[in-house]
């Protein structure tokens, strides 16, 4: 359990190669893969006929070419959309057309409205006044091979209205920030970006120059604030989409902004939402970053320039009507713990799936969640594609202190015995990042000798021990190394949701058959050979058409392969394991592995609207039993063996007899309910509020 490792210094710069220089930031290297996502380009236009076709020119010139494009029209009142039309028909097999009846109202509703719509894993939004250098996507996708960058821009040149001049440059816009600074390329975790420049100032003044990481959900996207904002959206979405991860920048492309009368910023300078915007702005850096109050100082003075500038004269109420520091100054309240979620490897398991359900229910929190994958096992891409698509991760544990320090994390927390110790192993005792676990059961199956060894310093380092249930901490309260008050339990959950079911007659199963599904890595302690044992003897017994649908990877989906009766069917990993519960009359779990502690699958198909015939193990019996009854069959093992007679026995009385399974349907809603995702949600926060704030957690509870 404790790691042998050296610590591997991060390539930087031309230590790496060529366009990807910056992959391995923060991540263990690894063989340079075949990295081409598609690119999804937006192209929000509203009046703009007299600049689309430069635009659209340098759009379709792009010497990347993976990419789609969104061409989108606000209801224009010029030539517009028969331009965009011409280029959908020049483009047909990469263009679509998203035409709006109605105007929306702002320029970021028709950014969420692309958004929803875009299939790439990064987006442009190429706005339809400016243009670009045909080597833009080029250069900034390679960035994205790094899972940690959620954002990249390049340098922006304001041109005339004609594009025939240069106004002025990024440099001059930025200046004061550094002028050295743009002239060479750089990867930077939010937190110091944000502190250095960010928070004072809108480094990428114009979204053309920037292309980002596509994610369903931001913070932003669900703000109706964010929706009505003309001038600070942009700079509110970047200073969102960035939390938890890394901003790339590279001089070596260039986008040009032009400046007209019709540009949306202009003309937003003497109108109250200008300085009522920078105050988002500030209010958001509040909520999700530590900066020197001395930043919203400078920008309110900056402000007040502004304002007189473009404004009769100055009223001070007026203006802290717009923009105030005490309002500013109180988000600061709502800020969340920085949270980093640690997972043994992206691959099938309780302890190594929960942690990317968690690490997604606490992002929708409010944190800012970086992601830890100590690649201890393959990657199962379905796994991977759990995660939310707005958690960057990192994987080059071996530098774990520099992780911590540079993404300025403040929780680390993680699910695995592996795991759990590995850290202790690489943090300094006298580090100031907390540590929490969550124990899953595996150290119910460690030998003695080495609990012996491993308990008292993981007791005496660990901030917060979570338990989902009284056998995980046995080892613990035996010893007298714990106390179950000092201890939290917190039961464990997943998101609501019946799930679509995967259609019978896809998979050769009869409509009105019987039908068993068994989800779990396919290893002999989870009963695959008794689950398929017992279907076998209770079609003999019953007669009946009993079916049992295998979910899973492993050895014994490899074993079972060309080996099973035609009603036995293997569905190899899925990561919609929700919706093979829903085609099935009742979830199956015949497990003898002695870590079972708090089944997800068990929540997963109680979620489905099925009951579950399950080993009496762990809570499993617990998670059933309701007020009114079992929702479903807990039987019990027999030394440690699936009793594979009376098991079958009790399928073919149930394959028999409808009416019984039917009369679950209730008990089963009730079960369900237990499993709260928001619950779980508001009793982790608390558990990182406490271990970050002891005594303000303490005070408040009082």
């Amino acid at each position: 359990l404790h790691s042998d490792y050296v610590p591997v210094p991060r390539l930087v710069g031309d230590q790496a190669m060529g366009q990807v220089a910056f992959q391995f930031d923060y991540q263990s290297p690894k063989i340079l893969q075949d990295f081409s996502p598609l690119v999804t380009i937006l192209v929000p236009n509203y009046n703009h006929a007299p600049y689309l076709r430069q635009r659209l020119d340098t759009i379709y010139a792009q010497t990347w070419t993976n990419y789609e494009v969104l061409l989108m029209d606000d209801c224009s009142t010029d030539d517009s959309r028969a331009i965009l039309q011409d280029y959908a028909d020049r483009y047909p097999d990469r263009t679509r057309l998203i035409f709006n009846e109605v105007n929306s109202g702002g320029p970021f509703r028709q950014w969420e409205k692309g958004l929803r719509e875009a299939r790439g894993d990064v987006v442009w939004v190429a706005e339809s006044d400016d243009w670009s250098s045909d080597n833009f996507l080029e250069t900034l996708v390679p960035f994205f091979a790094n899972p940690a960058v959620q954002l990249a821009f390049a340098p922006t040149t304001f041109m005339n209205a004609a594009g025939t001049e240069q106004v002025w440059s990024m440099e001059d816009y930025l200046n004061d920030l550094g002028p050295d600074r743009w002239s060479t390329a750089f990867v930077k975790p939010a937190p110091q970006i944000v502190r250095e420049c960010f928070a004072e100032k809108n480094i990428i003044p114009n979204v053309s120059s920037a292309i980002f990481r596509r994610t369903e959900r931001l913070e932003a996207l669900e703000s109706h604030v964010w929706r009505a904002m003309r001038t600070c959206g942009d700079w509110v979405f970047y200073l969102n989409q960035i939390r938890g991860g890394l901003l790339a920048y590279s001089p070596d492309a260039h986008n040009f902004y032009r400046l007209h009368p019709t540009n949306t910023s202009v003309g937003s300078y003497s109108k109250d939402s200008y300085y009522a915007e920078h105050e988002e702005v500030a209010k958001t850096v509040q909520r999700h970053y530590r900066v020197d109050p001395n930043v919203f100082r400078r920008q309110r003075q900056n402000l007040i320039l502004h304002w007189t500038r473009n404004r009769p004269g100055f009223d001070q109420a007026e203006f802290d009507r717009c923009y105030s520091l005490a309002r500013i100054t109180a988000e600061a309240a709502k800020r969340k713990p920085r949270l980093m979620m640690a997972g043994y490897a992206f691959c099938s398991g309780g302890g190594e799936t929960f942690p990317i359900n968690l690490a997604n229910v606490m992002k929708t929190a409010g944190y800012d969640v970086t992601f830890l994958d100590c690649g201890q096992e393959n990657e199962i891409k379905g796994i991977r594609d759990l995660l939310a698509r707005d958690i960057p991760v990192v994987s080059n544990f071996e530098d774990l202190n520099g992780i911590l320090r540079d993404f300025e994390i403040e929780v680390i927390h993680s699910h695995h015995a592996w795991v759990d110790n590995t850290i202790l192993d690489i943090l300094p005792e006298n580090s100031p990042v907390k540590t929490v676990i969550t124990l899953h059961g595996m150290y119910e199956t460690i030998a003695d000798d080495q609990l012996k060894r491993i308990l008292p310093r993981l007791v005496k380092r660990t901030s917060q021990m979570v338990y989902i249930a009284e056998k995980n901490i046995e080892a613990l309260v035996s010893r007298g190394l714990a106390r179950a008050a000092d201890l939290a339990r917190i039961d464990n959950a997943l998101p609501l949701g019946r799930g679509q079911a995967v259609d019978r007659a896809s998979l050769g199963i009869a409509p009105d058959a019987f039908v068993l599904t068994l989800v779990s890595r396919a290893i002999p302690e989870k009963g695959w050979q008794e689950a398929v044992d017992a279907v076998i003897m209770a079609r003999d017994l019953s007669g009946a058409d009993i079916h049992l649908l295998l979910v899973g990877g492993g050895e014994e989906q490899a074993r079972l392969a060309g080996h099973i009766p035609p009603f036995v069917h293997l569905a190899g990993f899925r990561n919609n394991t929700r919706d093979y519960f829903a085609a099935a009359d009742m979830g199956f779990l015949p497990s003898r592995f002695k870590g079972e502690s708090f089944p997800l699958v068990i929540i997963d198909c109680l979620q489905a609207g099925r009951p579950v015939i399950a080993s009496d193990l762990g809570e499993v019996r617990n998670m059933l039993t309701t007020q009114g009854g079992v929702a479903g069959l807990v039987f019990p093992l027999v030394d440690w063996q699936v009793p594979i007679a009376p098991l079958a026995r009790a399928i073919a009385d149930l394959a028999l007899n409808r009416d019984r399974v039917a009369a679950m349907a209730p008990l089963v809603e009730r079960a369900a309910l237990r499993f709260d995702p928001d619950l779980m949600r508001d009793r982790y926060d608390a558990v990182y509020q406490g271990v970050v704030s002891p005594d303000a957690t303490r005070q408040a509870a009082e």
